[in-house]
């Protein structure tokens, strides 16, 4: 069954939809990249760039943030986060430490006259810097933009990027592990960054040797395993599916080789992956990712569903048939998981929409 809002048509039965940033509103051309986190018992947090004057990936982009007291069903005005006039301050990473009880936002900043291939060639007036806000007030306020490049980023690396989508805090150990793509020669590769310290400090974890790997999604398993699902470059005419490895030890190294999802496919885009915990608050065998379930076109964006930590996946539900790009996960309450994606009936890039549905 189809619904109607606001002249755009959805999919999923039973679900909730709501309009929470729209291309050519609150002083921005177009809203994109976005990336939501909840806090327990408290708001939903969706953060997304503000790009000023076009839908391009570079000039004066700002991080924006709007939030939900209502558990996604409204959402208030639109906060900026981080504003360095003509450059570029994006691709958030948001995550809630619940030690800490604070939220720590990783992000990125370049040059806004730089272009991400000219980064990619080592020829931008600058290159991609990388950098950690937090909260207290659950974004009310956030600390000054803190630069963590050195401990983060390899000197040899050109391109980088943070998500874009939520980062994540390990049950047992209270590490917080965010995950990140980078270039080297233009060739993409993926890998992981963490703090042990609530953010103060930050470490480079795993890093993918294989060629292929890009925007990536991080998730804890059952068993306390982590799971790396990430967007593919390589081997598009074979597989057209994402990719995956797996960390045994917090996301400090990879257990193994990269491994093809075919259960999830893909027309090279960003996807988020999710896991649910149970009431009691343990983490669950089961899994859920959304992206475009397409091989060529940014279109149909589903939301598919594990109950086997990952191995294997099967169609949940359709959130949004038409033109739809990236995407971010969050669960809501121990029934209900939230969607916050791109879409559009022209384009991908119209809206960033929320999704409410059932687990």
């Amino acid at each position: 069954m189809f619904f109607i809002l606001a002249g755009m048509a959805y999919f999923a039965s039973g679900a909730e939809y709501v309009d929470v940033f729209e291309a050519g509103k609150e002083g921005y051309a177009f809203f994109r990249i976005p990336a939501v986190i909840k806090v327990p018992g408290g708001p939903i947090l969706a953060f997304c760039e503000g790009r000023r004057w076009n839908r391009d990936d570079s000039g004066d982009i700002d991080m924006v943030m709007k939030r939900s007291d209502d558990g996604g069903k409204t959402w208030g005005p639109l906060s900026v986060v981080w504003n360095d006039k003509d450059n570029v301050c994006g691709n958030p990473a948001p995550g809630w430490d619940d030690v800490a009880q604070k939220v720590v936002l990783v992000c990125t900043w370049n040059n806004g006259h730089d272009l991400s291939a000219g980064i990619r060639k080592y020829k931008g007036i600058d290159t991609r810097r990388v950098f950690v806000m937090e909260s207290q007030d659950y974004g009310t306020t956030w600390s000054r933009p803190r630069e963590i490049t050195e401990t983060t980023k390899r000197p040899e690396w050109g391109w980088y990027a943070t998500g874009p989508c939520h980062a994540i805090q390990l049950s047992r150990t209270g590490r917080i592990v965010v995950p990140c793509n980078h270039s080297i020669n233009t060739v993409k590769h993926s890998h992981l960054i963490y703090s042990d310290d609530h953010g103060e400090t930050w470490h480079l974890g795993a890093v993918q040797d294989e060629e292929g790997g890009d925007e990536s999604t991080v998730a804890e398993l059952s068993n306390g395993d982590l799971i790396q699902n990430m967007r593919m470059y390589c081997y598009r005419s074979k597989y057209q599916c994402r990719a995956s490895l797996t960390s045994k030890d917090g996301g400090k190294s990879y257990d193994g080789y990269m491994t093809f999802v075919e259960d999830l496919i893909e027309p090279v885009c960003q996807g988020s992956i999710l896991s649910v915990r149970k009431s009691n608050g343990k983490i669950a065998k089961m899994l859920f990712f959304s992206n475009p379930s397409s091989k060529r076109l940014r279109k149909n964006l589903v939301l598919k569903k594990s109950m086997d930590n990952g191995a294997s996946w099967q169609v949940h539900t359709t959130i949004y048939p038409g033109k739809a790009a990236y995407s971010d996960l969050v669960q809501i309450d121990a029934d209900t998981v939230g969607v916050l994606y791109e879409c559009g009936e022209v384009s991908c890039y119209e809206k960033i929409v929320f999704c409410r549905t059932a687990i």
